[in-house]
């Protein structure tokens, strides 16, 4: 199982949700956790599933936050069989 860190900024929030798809290049299921906060709303959730967007698998995670989101930086850890991204990544818009 390998890990990456995928970091959320000027992502469009939807009220007290942050949205966003990470591609890893796998579908087993994963497991996800807050790595950084920066700046932002306190989070309450993270949930995150095996996605394929077109060709590209991946990550959709979701952040369920206290309260409407505040600018800032999120970075979320991915723990996922099969892994094809390293290090660091960015995340796309949902």
């Amino acid at each position: 199982m390998a890990t990456i860190i995928a970091t959320a900024r000027g992502l469009t929030p939807i009220g007290n949700r942050l949205t966003f798809f990470v591609p890893t290049g796998s579908m087993e299921p994963p497991i996800a956790c807050l790595a950084s906060n920066e700046g932002g709303s306190d989070v309450r959730s993270v949930y995150a599933r095996a996605l394929q967007r077109g060709t590209v698998r991946g990550v959709h995670i979701t952040l369920v936050l206290v309260e409407p989101v505040r600018v800032g930086t999120f970075a979320v850890n991915v723990f996922q069989p099969d892994i094809e991204a390293s290090g660091t990544v960015d995340a796309m818009a949902v």
